[in-house]
C-alpha cells in the first residue's frame, strides 16, 4: 500500500507523542528509544532521513 508522505511537521508532531509516551512512562528517551518506537509509526509514510533529522533536532533543543 502507497501513504502520501509526511511532511516534516507531521513527523515532528508524531516524535513529540513519542518522547512524550517515553517520558510518562519511565522509559530512557535518547535517540535510540525514540528511533526504535517512532519508524513502526512512520513506516512507508515518512522519508527515513527526515526523520532522523528531526528526531536529532527534538532531542538537541532537549537534552
Amino acid at each position: 500500500m502507497i501513504y502520501k508522505q509526511m511532511d516534516e511537521g507531521e513527523v515532528a508532531f508524531k516524535v513529540g507523542l513519542v518522547i512524550s509516551g517515553l517520558a510518562k512512562n519511565g522509559h530512557a528517551v535518547d535517540k535510540g528509544s525514540v528511533m526504535k518506537s517512532i519508524m513502526p509509526i512512520v513506516k512507508g509514510k515518512a522519508d527515513n532521513k527526515l526523520v532522523n533529522e528531526v528526531v536529532n533536532r527534538i532531542l538537541g533543543g532537549v537534552i
